[in-house]
């Protein structure tokens, strides 16, 4: 989505230098309008990447309150993280490894005497680490864009800069033409 509405915003910009628009302002409130829209799902993302990493700290800090002072007591709390994590993953607008972890972490934690109360939370960090991963990738992407998005500010701040001082000298080549127009 994201990337459409960049390459959009994008593609109105080479089309306008190829013809320049009869009405600028016209072209500046759709490439206003663009953005409007890009920033939401900008932030739309920004938010459920948010989400994500509040269950992976939920999570985490599940897998690192299992300690080797028995199997069995040691889960409750992070089954009580778990339970937390859930209700703020809520739905599944976080992807598809959210729940994929979720059910992980549930059975291994389900099994808690099958195994060394180490070998549990090594196998809880396991499991969360998958969520880990994809919120690295999604931060990896969101740094990008942010870089893109800085480029694109650049070249916005040096066209108003340019246009600024089009505008200046115009100005200054009109009052000095009406100096010397009211010489005598």
């Amino acid at each position: 989505m994201r990337w459409l509405l960049l390459s959009a915003f994008l593609s109105s910009v080479a089309f306008a230098q190829e013809q320049p628009p009869t009405d600028p302002m016209t072209a500046l409130a759709e490439v206003r309008e663009r953005l409007r829209a890009y920033e939401r799902d900008a932030n739309n993302r920004q938010n459920l990447l948010g989400r994500k990493a509040q269950v992976l700290q939920l999570l985490t800090d599940g897998a690192d309150s299992i300690s080797a002072f028995g199997a069995g007591f040691a889960t409750d709390r992070a089954q009580k993280k778990l339970e937390e994590a859930r209700r703020i993953a809520g739905d599944a607008a976080l992807g598809e490894s959210v729940p994929a972890v979720l059910g992980a972490l549930e059975q291994v934690l389900s099994q808690p005497g099958s195994q060394t109360a180490a070998e549990l939370r090594a196998n809880a960090f396991l499991a969360v680490n998958r969520l880990e991963e994809d919120l690295l990738q999604q931060t990896e992407a969101l740094q990008r864009e942010a870089l893109e998005l800085q480029q694109l500010a650049t070249g916005i701040t040096m066209t108003v800069n340019n246009l600024s001082s089009t505008s200046a000298n115009s100005v200054r080549t009109s009052v000095r033409t009406r100096r010397l127009a009211a010489k005598r």
